[in-house]
């Protein structure tokens, strides 16, 4: 064998496992390639619950588990964690993955919201927070939960605008009241919009069926048959505990209308009515007037004492059928007093003390809200800029 050839035989022995080493290295580089690719592709991604992602469902009481291996358990803090079981256990709805901006830091974990997913959550769970602010480039905004706090800055990169905030402690987001029972994300919608707190689209009512909530429109907040809806309302429905204070004087509005509609029947029912209906009535004349100048249900008991205007709430219209209800709301929805026909005449006397029960509770109930439960949204949730931007909900690692 010359020169060259023991040249050619020495490269192939040297070759040989190069190539060899490299083949059978292959599935080992596809691994390394697809680790980095899942770790590149986790540091770009976070978990996400957005308002489009509820769906039109009533809410249900029934508390559900989370199922174990969804990706949000495994990556967020016990912290994060209650905020997304919360949601699950409200609406069966589950974090999807979402790109993260490069303006986040990159060693955090973040859950994505939206201002509306926010505000879903302060109306179920009820909170104060920061009222007088507006949610400018560096201000810092709080929510005050019964069991954390969560602390907000308001952040605007690159014509960014977004909110980064974070929950100071584990929150105890484990249930709501059954009064919530059937509540829709369009109820709660419309309650931030203006809609009186006792809104619901479907009113249930103490005879056992549901009808339609006499609010159609914000321009139906001045009106007077809301309130008498919530003298008929069943007891199993609650109010919101926040609503929109600067609406308050149209629902003081609507209260003054009550008490028009009543002086107008004790003009219309003075020679029909027999004597129990008026006095009845004037009892509740004298009691709305009352509240209304007060602005306060106490001491309408010593007005009613005797009667029973305030009596027992959940029997107000049990016996009535369901047209009977909605005529008395029809009635106290009309600005226009003409006056009445023969046949809503005898309609309305049929059910008159069931009508002047629920105008006089409505009313109680109304100022008793007022002035004991309702407290005002937080505006900055309210904001346009917040409602069209992120909301990043920032994990620590910390319980």
């Amino acid at each position: 064998m010359d020169e060259w050839g023991r040249v050619a035989a020495i490269t192939a022995l040297v070759t040989i496992p190069i190539y060899a080493s490299a083949f059978l290295l292959q599935p080992f580089f596809q691994k390394v390639k697809d680790t980095l690719l899942r770790l590149y592709l986790w540091n770009r991604t976070c978990e996400a619950i957005q308002w489009s992602h509820i769906l039109q469902r009533p809410i249900q009481t029934q508390w559900y588990s989370l199922e174990v291996g969804n990706q949000s358990a495994d990556t967020q803090s016990p912290k994060n964690k209650s905020l997304i079981r919360f949601l699950y256990n409200v609406w069966q709805v589950k974090s999807t993955p979402a790109v993260r901006p490069a303006y986040l830091d990159m060693s955090k974990d973040y859950l994505l919201l939206d201002a509306d997913v926010l505000l879903g959550v302060v109306l179920l769970l009820g909170c104060s927070g920061t009222l007088g602010r507006q949610p400018d480039p560096g201000a810092r905004l709080t929510l005050n939960f019964a069991s954390t706090t969560a602390q907000f800055r308001v952040f605007e990169c690159e014509n960014n605008f977004f909110l980064i905030g974070k929950l100071m402690s584990v929150p105890l987001f484990e249930t709501i009241g059954s009064g919530y029972q059937g509540t829709t994300k369009g109820d709660l919608r419309a309650v931030s919009s203006g809609y009186p707190p006792f809104y619901r689209f479907f009113l249930r009512v103490n005879a056992g069926y549901e009808i339609a909530h006499p609010t159609e429109a914000m321009r139906d907040v001045h009106r007077a048959d809301w309130i008498l809806a919530i003298g008929f309302s069943s007891s199993t429905t609650e109010p919101l505990k926040l609503y929109r204070k600067q609406q308050l004087r149209a629902y003081t509005g609507a209260c003054t209308r009550v008490l028009d509609k009543l002086r107008w029947l004790q003009g219309e029912l003075s020679l029909e009515a027999g004597e129990p209906h008026r006095q009845l009535l004037d009892v509740a004349v004298r009691v709305v007037a009352h509240m209304n100048s007060f602005k306060t249900g106490s001491g309408a008991g010593s007005v009613t004492k005797g009667t029973v205007l305030l009596a027992d709430h959940g029997t107000i219209g049990r016996s009535l059928k369901a047209p009977d209800i909605i005529f008395a709301l029809k009635l106290f929805k009309e600005y226009a007093s003409s006056e009445l026909g023969r046949y809503d005449r005898e309609t309305l006397e049929r059910i008159l003390e069931d009508v002047l029960r629920a105008a006089v509770y409505g009313v109680f109930t109304w100022w008793q809200y007022v002035n004991n439960v309702g407290q005002d949204i937080p505006p900055w949730l309210l904001d346009d800029r917040v409602r069209l931007s992120p909301v990043w909900l920032e994990d620590d690692g910390e319980s």
